[in-house]
């Protein structure tokens, strides 16, 4: 290919960090720099089209990314991950001594690719505003559409437990996530003598707790490569806050996030495990989950994924754009800038409705909804034409008989309540001649009528003995 039609791409930290490109690299025709030599930056301008990072938050990258900017070159931050609360606000202390910039405060790339929606909002929080492309993640784009396992009767619940790459920052959240998978597997162990629920437990731990819990670890590729094998043979899965739990969500399965930590959860999960006590419920929950779970689960999966579509052509259209506006800055002088929004929203800034929503699945003892699902769509149609008639006649003879009302007498209605809620002593005592100056007082739709002698005098007799 021609040099116009094969750029240039540097890839600013691929030394520690290759496997994060595998995709981008195997998609896109172009010649990869892997390495931002003193000779490929005297000569950016010609030798770079585009510089790519997959994260930010270390010095020689920071440093890298704002020398690129000064040459004006496009640079781009992928994001491989969700975004999770204790990387983010503890991981400067897992090494004092090392600086490490918190991440995405601000995002210093000119554009950051958000695996999802939910992201992109939470970047922009930081003031990130202009800067946030929601693509995706295109490594997972082999698990859209992919469907569950299906356990066949009798057969016991295969439940995969798996934690995060990095599960702790300090040691106080190494013991919290020990504690908590000691709590489980206790609850498992319990489980198989008093035959609360069949489970076979997959243990995929990373930091060596296996040895802590003395279970046989099913980790052979710390990658994620082979993760999706596993997911396609489990039927739930429990997991410390990580990725996985997407991968989880595409598979399907049921997820649960194993988290004694008490912090927030950029991305929630349908069910949560934040003390033992909560064991029995969500594990036989997991057995047999609850439909409106579920459907809250692919509400989460995808304001946190954009997985409707493939993430690789966004992302491919991404880099072409800004690859673009790169050379027509350049070409005209002028300083680099980016439109604030590259790709259009495929969903026009909605939430589209969610496949599982079933109204007879979610009330199925609901009599009313129950009706509705029996009868078929011309059934329905038919009723609700003559509802609509019925209606509009009702309306009618409704306004019918409030005018009948009014014309017989406006004020009847508000002396008949009158009566009914004040007092007869006061009523008796505006009536009698001797208030009667107290009843002049009054306006004129409290004032009684005017009453023959033989009635008034009952009403002296009347107030006289109450």
């Amino acid at each position: 290919m021609s040099r116009a039609l094969r750029p240039r791409i540097l890839l600013v930290d691929c030394s520690g960090r290759a496997a994060y490109y595998t995709e981008l690299r195997t998609a896109l025709d172009a010649e990869w720099l892997t390495e931002l030599t003193p000779e490929v930056e005297r000569d950016a301008v010609r030798a770079i089209d585009l510089a790519i990072v997959s994260q930010e938050n270390h010095s020689p990258t920071s440093i890298a990314l704002r020398r690129l900017a000064e040459h004006g070159i496009p640079t781009l931050c992928l994001m491989d991950g969700i975004s999770e609360w204790r990387f983010i606000w503890t991981n400067h202390e897992r090494s004092p001594e090392e600086f490490i910039y918190p991440q995405c405060q601000p995002v210093l790339s000119h554009k950051v690719a958000c695996i999802g929606r939910s992201q992109a909002r939470l970047f922009e929080s930081w003031g990130n505003l202009g800067k946030c492309e929601v693509v995706g993640l295109p490594r997972l784009d082999p698990l859209i559409g992919r469907p569950p396992r299906r356990r066949r009767p009798g057969e016991p619940l295969r439940l995969l437990i798996t934690t995060a790459k990095m599960p702790a920052f300090t040691a106080g959240q190494l013991r919290d996530v020990v504690r908590s998978l000691q709590d489980l597997k206790a609850w498992l162990d319990k489980a198989r003598v008093d035959g609360r629920l069949a489970v076979e437990p997959v243990w995929r731990l990373t930091f060596e707790l296996e040895a802590r819990l003395g279970v046989r670890n099913e980790l052979s590729d710390d990658t994620g490569s082979e993760l999706a094998q596993v997911l396609g043979g489990v039927d739930a899965l429990i997991t410390t806050p990580s990725t996985c739990m997407l991968e989880g969500m595409l598979h399907s399965i049921p997820v649960a996030l194993l988290d004694y930590h008490g912090c927030p959860s950029y991305v929630p999960a349908a069910w949560s495990i934040s003390a033992p006590e909560l064991l029995d419920r969500v594990l036989l929950d997991l057995a047999s989950p609850p439909p409106v779970r579920l459907l809250y689960q692919d509400t989460v999966l995808h304001d946190a994924l954009e997985c409707r579509t493939a993430a690789m052509p966004r992302l491919l259209r991404l880099v072409e754009h800004m690859i673009r506006v790169g050379h027509e800055c350049r070409q005209s002088g002028r300083p680099l800038a980016f439109p604030p929004r590259m790709l259009p929203d495929e969903q026009g800034d909605h939430h589209l409705p969610e496949e599982r929503f079933d109204l007879a699945a979610f009330y199925p003892g609901h009599p009313a909804l129950a009706a509705l699902v029996a009868m078929d769509h011309a059934t329905l149609q038919a009723e609700l034409a003559h509802l609509r008639v019925q209606h509009a006649r009702a309306i009618g003879e409704v306004a019918a008989l409030r005018a009948r009302l009014t014309a017989r007498d406006p004020l009847r209605w508000l002396r008949a309540v009158s009566r009914a809620t004040v007092p007869r002593r006061v009523w008796a005592a505006l009536s009698g001649r001797r208030r009667a100056p107290l009843s002049r007082q009054a306006p004129s739709w409290a004032r009684p009528l005017e009453q023959a002698p033989a009635t008034r005098a009952q009403a002296e007799r009347n107030e006289r003995d109450g």
